[in-house]
């Protein structure tokens, strides 16, 4: 969960799931410049401007990675360890 407060208006973004902390880390990072960006002004539709925008918003990785217990950067499962660090990193 983060927020962030600028020039008067205020974003909240909560994200539930992800492989790791750095990767929920930066889409709610991506997420909150977003909805920044969706407040500038726009010559289209309030609605389209807000889909356009989200719209770069890449989904993380493994957005059910989460679900696995983590501890101290090392995702456990099946008895064994079968991830470690961000995305990309190969099981052991």
């Amino acid at each position: 969960m983060a927020s962030a407060k600028r020039r008067g208006r205020r974003v909240v973004a909560i994200m539930f799931g992800g492989s790791t902390a750095r990767s929920r880390d930066q889409h709610v990072s991506d997420l909150i410049e977003a909805a920044y960006k969706s407040f500038e002004p726009s010559e289209v539709e309030p609605e389209i401007n807000l889909r356009l925008t989200f719209s770069d918003v890449q989904p993380p990785i493994d957005p059910d990675g989460a679900a696995l217990p983590v501890l101290n950067g090392r995702v456990f499962g099946a008895g064994s360890v079968v991830a470690e660090g961000d995305e990309g990193s190969k099981p052991n």
